[in-house]
């Protein structure tokens, strides 16, 4: 399963960092937004 995390941030002290790190750890492709655009657009 895909999940877009909004606001997902690169700071190991950030609630989002640590929410996109137990989503991978369970098995999910976690994304954060930009990510998620770049590839909606074929820009990534």
């Amino acid at each position: 399963m895909n999940v877009a995390v909004i606001g997902a941030s690169n700071k190991p002290d950030r609630y989002s960092y640590k929410a996109v790190v137990l989503l991978r750890e369970i098995g999910m492709e976690a994304l954060d937004a930009c990510t998620l655009v770049l590839l909606a657009t074929g820009q990534f």
